[in-house]
């Protein structure tokens, strides 16, 4: 690719970045939050999907793609082991790991396991009496399938177990991600409803799950030295959200990485400086490391930096 296409396709990646901005604040606090039960379905998973700003539902591959998009996991020629972790605010650690492999040229069958550890809570009683430090922490495990209907068009399923516990009081519950995927040459396109279930019960409190409907476009031509993604997020109990991430290729084997996470709406929104994200990845025979940043804000007193590695066999 010549440099004057880079420019141009760099040039046209910041356009549309001004122009989300212009007509939607910025955020990437889950804007529905205490809304939905098991929020942190909506975190995501994989630092090379956290670098592109989430913009991962039509790029997706490997066994990440169990949680963004199952669709992508069919026609997969190669085992994928994958590893990731990362520091939230106020000490939460999220960790996860996935396992893909193919059944055969057309189907292929994906594990996944995310622990989400919130350490030590304060407790209090009615009276505001202290009642010692309370645990808390998430979990949920899937199965994907991905599957080739035709050389271009692919579809996925994943069925997910999810629980949540505080203290003592836990609740438990089930989810189906459905994903579609069509390539088109160096373009792919995607749909996906994410987190579809019946509600979540908690006593006597019943909450719903953090659905939502994604649709993504993405240009990745093979051996290019610039990729790119933008989609479009319809939360089911919260608002829009867009994603935009660009990745530079050097070689097929380093990797550099930028995206940026817009929610049209009103309130509780931040500067467009804390909405965007960077990372780098590195691809070394079989493994891959990547590693992706997200600066700190008012509501967030720490950066968040996000580590996976990769496997293949």
């Amino acid at each position: 690719m010549s440099k004057r296409k880079v420019n141009r396709i760099l040039c046209l990646w910041i356009v549309l970045i001004a122009i989300v901005a212009l007509i939607g604040k910025v955020s990437v606090a889950a804007p529905n939050a205490g809304r939905t039960a098991a929020d942190f379905l909506q975190v995501g998973i994989g630092a090379r999907a956290a670098a592109l700003g989430g913009a991962y539902t039509a790029l997706a591959e490997g066994s990440d793609a169990s949680w963004w998009n199952p669709a992508n996991l069919a026609g997969l020629d190669y085992k994928q082991f994958s590893l990731g972790h990362f520091m939230w605010y106020q000490d939460i650690t999220l960790e996860n790991g996935a396992f893909a492999f193919p059944l055969s040229s057309r189907f292929s069958l994906a594990a996944s396991l995310t622990f989400v550890n919130y350490g030590k809570i304060d407790g209090y009683d009615q009276y505001g009496n202290s009642t010692g430090a309370l645990s808390a922490s998430d979990w949920s495990g899937g199965v994907s399938v991905g599957a080739l209907i035709t050389d271009q068009i692919s579809a996925g399923l994943t069925t997910r177990f999810i629980s949540q516990k505080l203290a003592n009081i836990s609740a438990t519950g089930i989810s189906a991600d459905f994903g579609l995927s069509l390539r088109l040459n160096q373009f792919r396109f995607a749909a996906a409803a994410v987190n579809i279930g019946p509600t979540m019960k908690f006593e006597s409190q019943s909450e719903h799950l953090p659905a939502a409907f994604r649709i993504a476009g993405a240009y990745d031509p093979a051996q290019a030295v610039v990729a790119g993604a933008i989609e479009v997020e319809k939360r089911f109990y919260g608002d829009f959200v867009t994603r935009q991430g660009i990745e530079l290729r050097f070689s097929d084997q380093y990797f550099l990485r930028s995206g940026v996470v817009l929610y049209p709406g009103q309130g509780g929104y931040r500067s467009l400086r804390t909405g965007l994200s960077a990372g780098a990845g590195m691809s070394i025979k079989k493994v891959t490391i990547d590693y992706a940043f997200t600066p700190s804000n008012a509501a967030i007193a720490d950066d968040i930096h996000r580590f996976s590695l990769g496997f293949r066999f």
